[in-house]
């Protein structure tokens, strides 16, 4: 059955052949997969930040990992509560616990988002223990760091420390694993080994920690190693699996569940390719794509999992176990309390019976026309929303839609963009797609007919980035070369000749070279070049050019005095510009305040400083408003305000730089008179005008302040607005709408997060403030309604939650004893200075210590037993015995 269902799904996917771990990582409850396009997904228990999101959430569907650097991760591996990762660059990034300086960083100071390791360059491999982590430079020294009460990290000492020290004693390694306390290299075909060896996992009889390398006697050569829990493994170069430490769960495969110090060969194997050993059990992988499983106080001796031959990794935690198949999927089984087997549930898979992992897939990139926008999700898969009056959603026989849907027959797409009723596609192999309205010819197959599905855009060669504005597409060649095509009424293709010539396929703008980037107006062009210059062509009727008084161009020609610049936008009659200070430039037409320097009366034919906005890396322009992305993720807007283009709350016209609602984006577009934003966590958010469902929240309502975008294929909703067009939205797509928990007896505020711990308290109210807002909760509200519920160990049914005793305020009547139901119907005595916020009291007076092991969940439903049963709800806290 699993063969049959893996060979239908088989795809060219590049991992490196026999490596452990190839693409996946596992940690005690969490899970990291690479992709090859060098990003990082991550999913399970997220309690001490260990999926990298900044979330602290935990998620039963993979989240990206958000890299401050934006870097592209070569490798990555997870420790017990933490993780750790390789950039292309050589540096190492590392994030979630920290209390022994696991994450390298110089300090003990937890994070949810990548740290970089201190002092580490030129690294080639890395591993990661309970808590401590290695890495392996390319002169085959080995670096450690974190706890070493064992001589974890072999640098003849047993103090942790929080930056990584050199291991002694060992010869150049070519291979580094690290089990819960010890560490295994491999050098020369020899393995060596130190730190904790309380069940013979070192390799010798003595059973004392070491806190240096020594090498362990093997009759054999050695190729690979790994090291699971208290176990060692080796791969010798016939195939056979050598294995010693640890063998209470059938760990060493030989029948019985004695521990033993001597390597020993594992009886009933093929020649095997790959290992990975976790603290209970191995998976590996033989040299046809076959997996075997062993251990787990189940299977005595190795057991196959039917003749796949189609992995090509496998990683195994401390109580689940994962293999990725060619294809790119990841099949888990095993234990499924914090999410970590992937597949949007909570059930635990044992024996034979393998899950799928899922990612709900989060849009990386976001493009807006003039009515209809697009979004890039992490699979290369493109969607479009909005008007369709001229084929602009790439979808056949459309008429416009108000949620997104994928585009058909495209895949593999690395970038896109959005003109005014058009749209491009460049996909991996660098092959550039148009459709939509082209009566200038802007989707460059050589005809003037509109397109409703995408075509192969004519006679480029291979591109590697795209542009659309207005009626006109640009492309850049991978040899720094550009490319133009459409409209060109005043000049904007560049080509230097009619300027009412239009073309329909790719025409080489002359004496433009070495180009970064495009930004496109209405009518007219910016290329960025290497070196920092600008240069423009096309419309100059409002100065949009930056080149004083002159007129049209149908070339380019550089903006004086405009330098070290980093990134370009235009709107449709104005330009923007953020040098390399962050500093923010505008020129262009001005009369409605979009070139944000606090008057109205002149456009200015040179680039101007904005003030009031600084560490800025992105800006884009509508048709009459400007906006621009800072370092921190805010966006800051000004210009006309007509249908909340400006995301400001008073929907007021703004004549300098003004911060918009919300906060964390990672990327921004602009369309007319609407905005398009993604938050680091993959969702996509919009505001504006909406007369043609250009925000995609399924509505064809303006929006002054932000809106999560709706992904159709999603199978729940919370919509309790009745008025309102109901669309799916689970809980795990929604904003969070806890947003502060109070300490009982005080006013003091502490942040959210995962868990409650006992050390500083063991009488807790925890209050759970959700914000009308976020919820769309009115008091006319029917149907669907918010509900808490709890996992109390020894007290829910077959492991699920149940509804628990709370308490509500209800404003002016205090607080009122409730036991479950919808807690929406609380809303209308909600006091008015009060936030319109509903508080829900857990725990009062509640003795904490003895619920160790409690989940509570928050979600939505007809009624609390319709929410747990569709599984609409999520884990928001868990209350964790001292540490």
């Amino acid at each position: 059955m699993l063969r049959a269902v893996l060979a239908s799904l088989l795809c060219s996917l590049s991992v490196l052949a026999g490596a452990a771990n190839a693409g996946l990582a596992v940690g005690y409850a969490h899970s990291l997969a690479l992709r090859d396009d060098g990003t990082v997904f991550a999913w399970g228990d997220d309690s001490s930040g260990q999926l990298g999101s900044g979330r602290k959430l935990m998620s039963t569907t993979g989240v990206p990992v958000v890299f401050p650097n934006g870097g592209k991760v070569s490798w990555a591996v997870a420790g017990r509560n933490h993780s750790v990762a390789l950039q292309t660059d050589g540096s190492v990034w590392a994030w979630g616990q920290n209390d022994y300086g696991q994450l390298g960083d110089g300090t003990y100071t937890g994070r949810s988002v990548p740290e970089k390791v201190a002092g580490l360059s030129g690294v080639v491999a890395i591993a990661a223990g309970d808590a401590h982590s290695v890495a392996e430079t390319s002169d085959g020294k080995v670096w450690a760091w974190g706890y070493n009460e064992d001589g974890e990290l072999g640098n003849n000492d047993d103090t942790s420390v929080a930056t990584p020290v050199q291991v002694v004693n060992i010869p150049a390694v070519s291979a580094i694993k690290a089990g819960s306390s010890h560490t295994v290299a491999l050098s020369n075909g020899v393995v060596w080994t130190w730190g904790d060896n309380s069940y013979g996992q070192l390799g010798d009889q003595e059973g004392l920690p070491r806190l240096y390398a020594d090498y362990v006697y093997i009759n054999a050569n050695i190729v690979a190693v790994d090291a699971g829990g208290d176990s060692t493994f080796a791969i010798d170069s016939l195939g056979y699996i050598w294995a010693w430490g640890r063998n209470d769960n059938f760990q060493l495969a030989d029948g019985t569940t004695t521990s033993r110090a001597t390597p020993g060969i594992i009886p009933n194997l093929p020649a095997m390719a790959a290992i990975s050993g976790g603290p209970d059990g191995c998976l590996g992988i033989d040299v046809y794509g076959n997996v075997w499983i062993w251990g787990y106080g189940v299977w005595d001796t190795p057991t196959t999992l039917g003749n796949t031959e189609q992995a090509v990794g496998v990683s195994t935690g401390a109580y689940f176990g994962q293999v990725l198949f060619k294809d790119g999927s990841v099949w888990s089984t095993g234990d499924d309390s914090y999410g970590e087997l992937g597949d949007g549930t909570n059930n635990s898979s044992y024996s034979l019976n393998f899950v799928r992992a899922i990612n709900i897939p989060p849009m990386v990139g976001v493009s807006a026309g003039l009515f209809h926008a697009l979004g890039l999700d992490a699979t290369g898969t493109l969607w479009a929303w909005g008007t369709d009056s001229h084929g602009e959603l790439g979808q056949a026989a459309e008429t416009g839609r108000n949620v997104p849907a994928a585009i058909a027959n495209l895949s593999g797409v690395l970038q896109i963009a959005a003109g005014d009723f058009h749209g491009l596609a460049l996909k991996s192999d660098g092959s550039v797609w148009g459709w939509g309205y082209n009566f200038h010819g802007q989707t460059g197959d050589g005809s003037n007919i509109d397109r409703s599905l995408p075509v192969q855009v004519a006679g480029l060669p291979k591109i590697s980035q795209i542009a659309a504005g207005g009626q006109t597409s640009i492309a850049i060649a991978t040899n720094g070369s550009i490319w133009a095509w459409g409209d060109n009424g005043y000049g904007q293709l560049g080509i230097g000749t009619d300027v009412t010539r239009d073309t329909s396929t790719p025409l080489q703008i002359p004496g433009l070279s070495n180009v970064k980037s495009v930004a496109l107006g209405e009518s007219f062009a910016l290329a960025l070049k290497n070196d920092g210059t600008v240069w423009a062509w096309g419309d100059n009727g409002y100065g949009q050019l930056g080149i004083g008084a002159a007129g049209d161009q149908s070339g380019p020609v550089q903006i004086p005095g405009l330098s070290n610049v980093v990134a370009l936008g235009a709107g449709e009659t104005h330009a923007l510009a953020v040098k390399g200070d962050g500093s923010v430039w505008a020129w262009g037409a001005n009369g409605s305040y979009q070139l944000g320097l606090g008057d109205a009366t002149n456009e200015q034919d040179a680039p101007m400083l904005v003030p009031g906005v600084s560490n800025v890396v992105a800006v884009d322009g509508g048709q009459q408003m400007s906006a621009a992305l800072t370092s921190d993720g805010h966006i800051y807007t000004w210009g006309t305000n007509n249908n909340g283009e400006l995301g400001n709350v008073d929907a007021s016209d703004s004549h300098t730089p003004t911060l918009a609602d919300g906060d964390h984006f990672a990327l921004m577009a602009a369309g007319y008179y609407h905005m398009i934003a993604m938050k680091s966590d993959g969702s996509t958010w919009g505001w504006g005008w909406n007369g043609y469902g250009q925000l995609g929240d399924g509505t064809l309502a303006d929006h002054p302040t932000y809106q999560g975008v709706v992904d159709p294929t999603l199978t729940a909703f919370l919509d309790l607005e009745p008025e309102q067009v109901q669309l799916p939205i689970p809980a795990d797509k929604l904003q969070p709408f806890l947003v502060q928990t109070d300490k009982l007896g005080s006013d003091q505020l502490l942040t959210l997060s995962s868990s409650i711990s006992l050390n500083s308290f063991t009488s807790r109210a925890v209050k759970l403030r959700a914000v009308r807002e976020h919820l769309n909760i009115g008091p006319q509200t029917t149907g669907y309604n918010v509900y808490v519920a709890a996992f109390v160990p020894g007290q829910a049914p077959a492991g699920q939650p149940v509804p628990m005793t709370l308490y509500v305020e209800s404003g002016l009547a205090g607080w009122a004893p409730y036991l479950g139901g919808p807690i929406a119907a609380y809303l209308e005595n909600v006091a008015p200075n009060s936030d319109n916020a509903i508080l829900v009291d857990i725990l009062t007076k509640t003795n904490v210590s003895t619920l160790v092991g409690t989940q509570i969940y928050l979600g939505y439903g007809t009624s609390s037993d319709e929410m747990l049963q569709n599984h609409r709800y999520r884990l928001v806290y868990q209350i964790l015995p001292p540490h």
